[in-house]
């Protein structure tokens, strides 16, 4: 019969590579410089919108700091204004006269006008007079710089004038209106003011309603 015989191999009998020539091949391979260079060469150039919402970013920033300010002062004075009319009827309450006797009448409000500017014309011109309902009320008259006296209906006898509270409300529609830029609620350079910061305003609505629009709708 055919027999072959294989000898018995020893693990020290296979050769096996050096460490470094291992390494060598398992390493990764560097990029040249060449190659760098023709890779950034074959990259996709930088689309131009790209550049247009970057710049848009910055314009909107440097807007949103502008305009930010001015915005706020009038966010915040806005809304002082905006309890004007409640807080002032409440101030009048504390000006309200005892009940007349049932057959008394109040004055007639240009008799009362003409009492009144006689015994103050130092208060300028009377632009207006409102009369409550309540017969204990006082009548308001408005005065010139949106200043106003409370007066006695029966008598023209003037009862207050608002004080600290009125020239509150004043100084923050001055704010409102034309940042205070002078002592006139309408100051025309203050007005200018605003007004830009409120095309600045709605410039930043409409810019930031772009950025935020995404580029690409995933379905």
């Amino acid at each position: 019969p055919f027999s072959t015989h294989l000898p018995h191999l020893r693990m020290n009998d296979i050769e096996t590579p050096p460490a470094a020539a291992v390494a060598a091949t398992t390493a990764p391979a560097r990029p040249t410089r060449g190659a760098g260079k023709a890779a950034a060469a074959t990259r996709k150039p930088r689309p131009h919108g790209s550049l247009f919402r970057t710049v848009l970013f910055w314009t909107h920033l440097a807007a949103g700091l502008t305009a930010g300010v001015v915005v706020l002062v009038m966010s915040v004075t806005g809304v002082a204004i905006a309890y004007e009319k409640q807080v002032m009827e409440r101030i009048a309450r504390g000006y309200e006269v005892p009940a007349r006797a049932a057959d008394a009448a109040p004055l007639p409000l240009d008799a009362l006008v003409a009492r009144f500017t006689a015994a103050h014309p130092e208060a300028g011109a009377v632009s207006g007079v409102t009369v409550a309902s309540s017969p204990g009320m006082p009548v308001t008259i408005a005065l010139p710089d949106r200043r106003v006296a409370y007066v006695d209906a029966y008598t023209g006898e003037m009862l207050g004038d608002g004080g600290a509270v009125k020239a509150f409300f004043a100084s923050m529609e001055r704010l409102h209106r034309s940042m205070a830029l002078s002592g006139s609620v309408r100051n025309e350079t203050g007005v200018k003011l605003t007004g830009a910061a409120n095309l600045l305003f709605l410039f930043l609505v409409v810019s930031g309603l772009y950025l935020w629009f995404p580029k690409r709708w995933s379905a």
